[in-house]
């Protein structure tokens, strides 16, 4: 076993020497006394996943993804989020993170994920302490007061001037001066590589719109907890929506996704005119 995969289980409290390796996925089942185990089963071990970085982007991405797995346990229902043993950034060999995916299959379903998407929302500031990255796409979590200060600079504006294509550039002054500014606020699942900030709870809802959709029922069980915010909830998820298509865009160049970025863009201008 790798030194350092020995010393983030030795720091996370796990003897490395009943860890056994399966192949290269870093998958490892470590033994525990029948008494220490968290399971009422009669099962006496458990299973770690380790992830490892060999760059330094990739450490930062790591890291990101460690800070968000513990700002989520935070408030998150037990099973949701993974809970993070140990990280160690050692550059320039690599960030070992293993990950305790100790949950109940019995106990969580697909069902679970909207509402407790739902109670993740915080109400102070908006940002981030470390950056976090959107695919391979670092994201700009500094933090501000006013969370349409925080999307409009932080989150589109940022990625727009990664994008750098004129007619995007365009079209983001004339939405920025007329919409953004004036805008008033079968599985078990698991969250496993997070790219967190705290900010408006239905922006996490942007991305769900992308590749066909989410289903009725998500929405209504997201909603049951989490009432649809207005005015405007549909213009708003147009705009959360917006910033994934941008950064498709970003990651794997213009065509289909600069194009209905620009659709939007415009769709969200000619509304403001309307009212």
């Amino acid at each position: 076993m790798h030194p350092l995969l020995v010393a983030a289980f030795t720091q996370g409290g796990i003897d490395a020497s009943t860890v056994t390796l399966r192949g290269n996925i870093a998958k490892a089942t470590a033994s525990l006394p029948e008494s220490s185990s968290p399971s009422s089963s009669s099962s006496s071990s458990e299973t770690y996943y380790a992830k490892t970085a060999h760059t330094a982007t990739d450490i930062a991405h790591m890291c990101g993804e460690a800070a968000s797995l513990r700002a989520m346990s935070l408030t998150a229902p037990p099973g949701l989020v993974p809970r993070v043993m140990h990280s160690v950034p050692v550059p320039p060999t690599g960030l070992p993170e293993t990950i305790d995916s100790d949950h109940d299959p019995a106990s969580a379903s697909a069902g679970d994920m909207p509402t407790a998407m739902a109670g993740l929302e915080y109400t102070g500031k908006y940002g981030f302490a470390v950056p976090t990255h959107c695919g391979a796409n670092e994201q700009d979590n500094r933090w501000e007061e006013s969370w349409e200060v925080f999307f409009r600079d932080r989150r589109l504006g940022h990625i727009v001037h990664l994008l750098n294509d004129k007619r995007v550039g365009t079209a983001w002054e004339e939405m920025k001066e007329r919409w953004v500014e004036r805008d008033a606020s079968d599985g078990v699942p698991v969250i496993y590589d997070p790219a967190s900030y705290y900010g408006h709870a239905e922006a996490d809802l942007g991305i769900t719109h992308m590749f066909g959709g989410f289903s009725p029922a998500f929405y209504e069980a997201y909603h049951s907890v989490h009432p649809r915010s207005q005015p405007y909830y549909e213009q708003r998820q147009t705009l959360y929506e917006l910033y994934h298509h941008l950064n498709h865009a970003v990651l794997f160049g213009g065509g289909s996704y600069t194009s209905s970025a620009l659709r939007m863009m415009r769709q969200l201008v000619a509304w403001a005119e309307e009212q």
